[in-house]
């Protein structure tokens, strides 16, 4: 066995371990040094696993040697990801790989995240998606507008989808986006079934899923009263081809077409190359009852309200000036770090090109920055990339000496 793969299989039993242990701590609790202590033991296992991040790290001067604390920890900019296997093991090893969407530069340059187990995926995903939609039941009846991960099985999304399904969903819970395209009539045949039922329902889907449904059902003059208990989990975003809508109009809908009040609407932020989802709400958390309200103001130059997205304890942000790449303080806008211990195969440690901003226990997103301002995220991305290129070309001169 590889000794990459040895020493990661370790590491992924402390990291399960830490988050069972860690889910049923209260929004306060934090545990920094177990945190930090488990942050340094994954930095190390790849800084020396992966001699392209190895590189980077000695040209920042952040050695293990140097390195004392999870902030100081390098982060790999998630365009890395479009151009060079972030990986610490052999890549024949992998056993799930996950792809972005590319609708951002176009489908020939998607990111690719592999796994080496989805074991981490699995535990982190289950237990944060229990605490925060179901944390008064065990199974739902699901209602879910993606297409199954049968389908498209290099989409997280999708695997993500399908999985809470399979934990969590009650007989009769089904996908309602088929190779067919969008089944419109089945899903509202669905919810008048349901309806009659009284049994609440669970739907989850993307955001402009949900608002292609709301046009039709505008069109029909169709309504729903779903059954108390019923809730909504939504996510990728509020921007789709040509348009474009605020996180009040999308409560507006569940309120107004599904009878489902904004604080059982909870929406979710996740990205394809990290492990960790964040949610905008806690359901039954008596201390937020007070918090489902939008935060910030959609006027100001154009900016999508969100709710506050809460940071498990085996996740942290933080939010750096887009030029300089320091943290920010609380309140200023920046691009997102994320620090995810689910991450033990790839990179811990990544550095987005999404804007937010820091608040008590979470953050807000404020969409991406704009033409230079995010020059900070692109310097870093070249400079991990060179580091790539030096180090290829190391390896295939000492090849040749051989």
């Amino acid at each position: 066995m590889d000794w990459r793969t040895q020493k990661r299989k370790v590491l992924e039993d402390e990291v399960e371990a830490f988050i069972l242990q860690s889910v049923d701590w209260g929004l306060e609790e934090r545990r920094l040094e177990d945190f930090n202590r488990l942050a340094m033991k994954v930095f190390e296992f790849q800084y020396s696993a992966n001699p392209e991040y190895q590189a980077y790290c000695k040209k920042r001067g952040k050695t293990p040697e140097r390195v004392r604390d999870w902030k100081e920890i390098p982060a790999v900019p998630v365009e890395a990801f479009k151009e060079t296997a972030v990986v610490c093991g052999p890549l024949e090893d992998a056993v799930q790989v996950f792809r972005t969407s590319g609708t951002t530069r176009g489908s020939t340059r998607r990111g690719i995240h592999y796994l080496f187990t989805t074991r981490l995926y699995d535990v982190s995903l289950l237990t944060h998606f229990k605490r925060a939609l179901l944390p008064d039941r065990n199974k739902m009846l699901m209602g879910i507008l993606t297409p199954s991960p049968e389908l498209m099985p290099d989409s997280s999304l999708f695997y993500m989808m399908g999985k809470v399904k399979e934990v969590f969903g009650a007989e009769g819970s089904q996908f309602f986006l088929s190779e067919r395209g969008f089944l419109l009539g089945e899903f509202l045949k669905w919810l008048e079934k349901v309806k009659k039922s009284g049994e609440p329902v669970f739907l989850l889907g993307t955001t402009m899923a949900f608002v292609h449904v709301r046009d039709e059902m505008e069109k029909k003059e169709i309504r729903f009263r779903l059954p108390p208990g019923s809730r909504v989990m939504d996510t990728g975003g509020h921007k789709g081809k040509g348009r474009g809508v605020t996180r009040n109009e999308v409560l507006h809908l569940f309120d107004e077409y599904f009878g489902i009040s904004p604080e059982f609407v909870v929406n979710e932020y996740g990205m394809t190359e990290m492990g960790t989802q964040y949610y905008d709400a806690y359901l039954g958390r008596e201390e937020e009852k007070g918090e489902r309200r939008m935060e910030g103001s959609e006027e100001d130059e154009g900016k999508i309200s969100h709710g506050k997205f809460r940071i498990p304890p085996w996740a942290r942000v933080r939010i750096l000036d887009p030029l300089s790449l320091k943290e920010l303080p609380p309140g200023e806008t920046g691009v997102l770090q994320h620090l995810d211990l689910t991450n033990v195969g790839s990179a811990i440690s990544l550095l987005t090109e999404d804007a937010g901003y820091r608040v008590a226990n979470g953050f807000i997103l404020s969409g991406r920055p704009k033409g230079s301002e995010a020059r900070g995220c692109s310097i870093a991305a070249d400079e991990f990339l060179r580091q790539r290129r030096t180090s290829t070309e190391l390896t295939q001169r000492q090849g040749a000496k051989e």
